[in-house]
Parts: C-alpha cells; sequence; structure tokens
C-alpha cells in the first residue's frame, strides 16, 4: 500500500468541514422522500464521471500489470497496432491514429511530460481531470511539433506549471497519427516511445489507492450499473478526497452533505426511511438508462448527422447532466477545438448510400478528416480491409471537381472503388466523420455536414 501521509491533513480539513455544516443543518428530516431521493440522484450524476474514470483506470492498471513490461501509474501505455475489425478493447475505434494512456496520481506532486520533436505529425496531449474535464492539450494544435517539456501539477502545488489539474488524479488520452503507407512500427512507434512522464518530486507520499472491489473483464459501465448505490457512494466518498470537487461545485457539494455525500464522508443507507432506501437503491436502473437516451440533446444536429460541436462539450463546468451522459456515451469527449465527430445511422445495409461533398466544401480542417463504419460497435470485416476513408485516401474527383464517398456492400465499379467504403449486405451501420482541428467555419457552424443520400 502507498504512504498516504500527505493525505492527512487533507482529511482532516474536509472531515473538519462536514462536521461544521452537519450542525449547521438540520440533523432530522432529510425533508421527506421526494427531497432525499431528489439529493441522491443530483449526486450519482454529478459523481458518476468521477467512478468510471477510476473504474477504468483500476480495470486498465490491473490489465497492464500483467505484460511482460508492467506498466503502472505515471507511466504510458502505448498501442501499437491500429485496431481491425477483430479489435474489442472499446467501441468504435478509430484507425487513424495510435493511442497513448496513462493515468497520473499527483498527489505528491507535479509531474512532467515531454513530447519529442514529430516534424509534421499530427499528435494530441489530451489531459482530463477525475471527472473528465480537458483542461490541457499539448500538441499540434497547441503546443506545435517541435516538441518540450510541460509541467502538470495537481491542486495542492504552489510552484509554476504549464498545465493545472483541479484533481490529483489526470488521465491522459493521447493519439498520433498513422499516415497511410507508414510502417507503424518504424515510423510512429519510435516517435511514441520518446513520450516521457517524470515525477518531479519523487520522495513525496502519492494518494492511496482504495475503493471496492470491482469485475475487471466488464466494462466500466457494466461495472457501475451492477454496483449498489450506497457502495457507489461511499466510493465517490473516498475519490472526492482525493479529487475535491471545485469552487464552482460549491452549490452541491452542500445539498450532497445532507445525505452523508462528500470528501471523507459516510454515506448510511439506515439514515433513510424504507421508501427513501428502496428508491435510492433503485437510482442505477432508473438514471443510468434515462442519462444514456437523453444524451442527444447535448449534440447538435446537422443534416441528420450528430455532431459533438457542442457549448461545453469536453469542458463541462457545472452542467454535470451533460458530462454523466457524455461519460456513458463516449467517456473522453474531446474539446471541440481538438476534434469534432459527426455520426449517423442506423443504415440499412442492403441499401447504396452517397455522400457528396460539392467542390470547396469538404470538411474545413487544419489537420485531416475521416469517415469511419461501423457495424454495431465495431469495425465491419471487407474484402478490402478497409475501414474509413477521407482526405489521405487519394480520393478521386468528378469531373465537376466534386467528391462522392460511395457507401454500399457491393464494389461499385473500377473506376468508383477508390472512393468506395464497404458496408454490410443484410446488417445496419452507422459511420462516424472526425474532422481533426477544424477550422472556425465547421466549429460555429457556417459549415455544414452535407445530408447523406440514398443512391439511385
Amino acid at each position: 500500500m502507498q504512504n498516504n501521509k500527505g493525505l492527512k491533513p487533507i482529511i482532516f480539513l474536509f472531515s473538519l468541514f462536514f462536521l461544521l455544516f452537519s450542525f449547521a443543518c438540520d440533523n432530522g428530516s432529510t425533508g421527506g422522500t421526494v427531497n432525499a431521493v431528489k439529493i441522491a440522484e443530483e449526486a450519482y450524476t454529478f459523481g458518476l464521471p468521477l467512478v468510471l474514470v477510476d473504474i477504468t483506470r483500476r480495470q486498465r492498471l490491473d490489465t497492464w500489470s500483467q505484460l511482460a513490461a508492467p506498466v503502472e501509474m505515471n507511466q504510458f501505455r502505448h498501442d501499437t497496432v491500429l485496431p481491425d475489425h477483430e479489435f474489442r478493447d472499446f467501441v468504435r475505434p478509430n484507425v487513424d491514429t495510435l493511442y497513448s494512456n496513462a493515468f497520473l496520481d499527483l498527489s505528491g506532486g507535479p509531474i512532467e511530460l515531454e513530447l519529442p520533436n514529430m516534424d509534421d505529425r499530427y499528435h494530441l496531449m489530451q489531459l482530463m481531470d477525475a471527472y473528465t474535464n480537458v483542461f490541457g492539450a499539448p500538441g499540434t494544435r497547441t503546443t506545435g511539433n517541435t516538441g518540450g517539456k510541460f509541467v502538470i501539477a495537481g491542486p495542492g502545488w504552489t510552484g509554476s506549471a504549464a498545465y493545472r489539474s483541479l484533481t490529483n488524479y489526470v488521465w491522459i488520452l493521447g493519439r498520433t497519427l498513422v499516415n497511410n503507407g507508414d510502417n507503424v512500427a518504424v515510423d510512429v512507434v519510435p516517435l511514441m516511445n520518446q513520450y516521457a512522464l517524470t515525477r518531479l518530486t519523487p520522495d513525496s507520499p502519492l494518494a492511496e489507492e482504495g475503493g471496492p472491489d470491482i469485475l475487471m473483464t466488464h466494462d466500466a459501465n457494466t461495472v457501475v450499473a451492477g454496483m449498489p448505490t450506497n457502495v457507489f457512494f461511499n466510493y465517490l466518498n473516498h475519490l472526492m478526497l482525493i479529487n475535491p470537487p471545485s469552487a464552482n461545485d460549491n452549490s452541491i457539494v452542500k445539498r450532497m452533505a445532507k445525505i452523508g455525500v462528500g470528501p471523507g464522508a459516510v454515506f448510511n443507507l439506515a439514515q433513510f426511511n424504507s421508501e427513501e432506501q428502496a428508491a435510492i437503491l433503485d437510482i442505477p436502473q432508473k438514471l443510468i438508462p434515462h442519462l444514456m437516451m437523453n444524451a442527444q440533446q447535448f449534440f447538435t444536429s446537422v443534416n441528420g448527422w450528430s455532431s459533438t460541436a457542442a457549448e461545453g462539450m469536453g469542458n463541462y463546468g457545472t452542467n454535470y447532466q451533460m458530462r454523466a451522459s457524455v461519460a456513458l456515451t463516449g467517456i473522453g469527449a474531446n474539446l471541440p477545438d481538438d476534434a469534432v465527430y459527426f455520426s449517423v445511422g442506423p443504415l440499412d445495409g442492403s441499401k447504396k448510400y452517397v455522400l457528396r461533398f460539392e467542390v470547396g466544401e469538404t470538411p474545413p480542417v487544419n489537420a485531416f478528416w475521416s469517415l469511419t463504419l461501423y457495424a454495431g460497435h465495431y469495425l465491419y470485416d471487407n474484402t478490402l480491409k478497409r475501414y474509413a476513408i477521407g482526405d489521405r485516401s487519394g480520393l478521386v474527383e468528378n469531373t465537376d471537381e466534386s467528391i462522392e464517398i460511395y457507401i454500399q456492400h457491393a464494389n461499385p465499379g473500377t473506376d468508383k472503388e477508390d472512393n468506395w467504403l464497404p458496408a454490410p449486405g443484410n446488417n445496419n451501420f452507422n459511420l462516424t466523420l472526425r474532422a481533426y482541428i477544424p477550422k472556425p467555419e465547421l466549429l460555429n457552424g457556417s459549415w455544414e455536414m452535407p445530408q447523406i443520400s440514398i443512391a439511385e
């Protein structure tokens, strides 16, 4: 077990806060069934991303600990092979970039991120706090491609830092472009191996690991959905001690304290009457489907496509419902400035579709764009092994200089094959177009994604 002496002052202060707050509140009823359950639902929505990220962290670290070269906290784990139709590690993978993952513990002091000179290769290091807010994005868009060293600090650090997280746990989700024709092992992986993380205060104590036992073989959504609400809240209480809410969260923190949810608090289901207990225990079954079904309201709609170019995406402020819905349906969302995703479906695999870009109307980006096809949640197996198509695919223009992408099961013919994205013949499918470093006209909506049409 890691040394947690550095957390003792924090534990004391938060415990004192909740003790004093409890005296300031009515020590009797929580205000009746409706009020208690309502607060519990708010607390569950508030804490869901924090718990989901920590389950993800623990599961991946467990998997990485079994590698020939084990990977721990504060170390990178790089993917070295692009996903194909057999890939099942997570849903809807992209085939444009290789991922680099790292989970940082900043409770013992800051960590320095070092990036090499990438020449003209796109890369991004998405820095997310423990609540999934993106607080930094070193890489091509913000820091250029010449490399550098960047200090990442947590809430307790008073020195200088390039990036500051409001939480001690941080998730780095890195992406490194793989160009067509690249030999991944020669052209890309050696660059990724130069990504480095260095603790600047190696003798300082780190946060103590903790939390309930969880299944390592189920996805994070399944694990959290099966977790009893009282277990969830005490897990959340532990995580908030390490990753305190921000000052902007004071209002909900005060409400949650009334039911025993807060940094270092103890949630006791027995404090509620039987009706309240039943309703609180039913929260996961009631709230998770609601949050997932209502996620669409937080995306913009453009000609039949849903878009992540929405206000607040990736940096949610106090929009806790949006934060929870996005965490359940696509955890780790980018800032729109880094990437915007357009999705459409389900589409009928027995039909022929065309996506037409008029002259000069391909997605306006400063990096690149690509269109990926998914059969369900995964890549579709096809004879060309072509899972995506885009501006790096050698698309052939029509005589009027427009570009058409043919999305269908059968080969459209040798004259159109370069622009063909194979689709399943009898099953539904869906599409996602990813636009990396979008230009202002894409972000502000003056450029619109064209509607996909059924071919005659």
